[in-house]
């Protein structure tokens, strides 16, 4: 078991995250492996039977309201003119990487994490402290728990990075984009676009919680690779975009979320994973997925 104690503050003006690690342990918990597991409730029981999916547009689907659920789910995306399986395929594939007794989820180090500590469950305190830093405190412990470490990066990595994304419908403007079914398959095309702000962000996660992160697990695990664990993250991130919200009254929310989580789930290692962030319009540098490795 990994034991993670960490504090992610992001300040706007300093671009500033700090990652406090304490009490690191490795080894196995047995806890691992049960979908009582609180977090397993939270991504892997969600996708069972499309449940959740179900629930928010088997009414009618934003887009093409006359193909039911079923028919939906079985269109192939073609996403700024790359194609890739259905949204069904795809949610079969997350509910068999996600299940709680996968390889993938036996493999990846274990933390004991919030589980959803996107930047709306941390409070960061006013208040100095005597060392010239500030208390945080996290709200929402719904997912709390142990669990894979890749899992509770999925939620504060999607809500945060991809913020402008999520919540698109409550956007004052959108980003020009054009969708239709044509055929056997959905045709999405967008030119993904990056604020300063997006990128400062995403500059932040990577540079003082994803380095850190790999080089720790590294040293404390006898040199193990959290990126052939990747897979675990892309597809909690598949979660994140298209089942963490209901679009049910946008239809350009909701494509983009679907088109943006169907792009990251392809990464099956950390080369893959900054692909998928370059193509929706960070700067992410396949130098910079193998910097914090070397």
């Amino acid at each position: 078991m990994l034991r993670l104690y960490s504090r992610c503050i992001t300040d706007t003006k300093e671009e500033n995250e700090i990652l406090h690690i304490g009490n690191c342990h490795l080894g196995t918990t047995s806890s691992r492996g049960t979908t009582k597991q609180p977090i397993h409730r939270f991504f892997y029981a969600r996708l069972l039977n499309d449940e959740r999916f179900r629930r928010f547009y088997e009414r009618a689907i934003p887009v093409g309201q006359h193909l039911s659920l079923e028919e939906f789910l079985k269109f192939p995306w073609k996403v700024n003119g790359v194609t890739y399986p259905s949204l069904g395929e795809l949610f079969d594939t997350a509910r068999n990487i996600l299940h709680p007794n996968s390889p993938q989820c036996k493999s990846c180090p274990t933390v004991f994490g919030l589980g959803d500590a996107h930047g709306a469950n941390v409070i960061v305190s006013d208040h100095m402290l005597p060392n010239n830093s500030r208390e945080v405190l996290y709200v929402d412990y719904e997912a709390a728990g142990f669990h894979p470490v890749l899992l509770d990066l999925a939620k504060p990595f999607y809500n945060d990075v991809f913020f402008d994304t999520l919540y698109l419908d409550l956007l004052p403007k959108t980003p020009k984009m054009t969708y239709a079914i044509e055929g056997d398959l959905i045709n999405v095309i967008f030119t993904p676009y990056v604020d300063d702000l997006t990128q400062a962000v995403f500059d932040v996660k990577h540079r003082f919680l994803l380095q850190p992160l790999f080089g720790l697990v590294k040293d404390c695990r006898g040199g193990h690779d959290l990126g052939k664990d990747i897979p675990l993250l892309s597809n909690a991130l598949l979660y994140c975009a298209t089942l963490t919200r209901d679009f049910s009254g946008h239809s350009d929310a909701f494509v983009r979320n679907l088109a943006t989580g169907i792009v990251l789930a392809q990464a099956v290692d950390l080369e893959g994973l900054y692909s998928g962030f370059k193509s929706l319009g960070l700067n992410a540098s396949t130098r910079r997925a193998h910097g914090f490795l070397d």
